[in-house]
């Protein structure tokens, strides 16, 4: 893991396991969400990570929300990274959206 103990998380995060698009700018990309929060969330793809980088994230919801994050941490698991994204330039309407996700997978927790 990179990171400092003042980057770690403090918010419980939900699993969500869904195929998703990112581009860090120079390029797009595709991978997996494994589980996300109101601060951000964890991905794995076959591409390299690294703390700083700005990725915008294409989340699979109707309609498809865009969020942008900073990686915070790296981990490598064979061919495939993981990284925990911290969101970034949140509005208030992805702000909303981004609550009513989460509202809906606590709900599917909890039956």
């Amino acid at each position: 893991m990179v990171g400092t103990n003042s980057e770690r998380r403090w918010e419980k995060r939900l699993s969500l396991v869904e195929e998703i698009n990112f581009s860090d700018g120079m390029g797009f990309f595709q991978g997996k969400v494994l589980d996300i929060s109101s601060k951000g969330m964890q991905i794995e793809a076959m591409r390299n990570f690294h703390p700083g980088m700005e990725l915008t994230v294409t989340l699979p919801v109707s309609p498809p929300l865009k969020v942008r994050g900073k990686v915070r941490w790296v981990r490598r698991h064979g061919l495939r990274c993981r990284a925990g994204l911290r969101f970034i330039e949140l509005g208030q309407p992805q702000q909303v959206r981004l609550g009513e996700i989460l509202k809906g997978l606590c709900w599917q927790s909890s039956r």
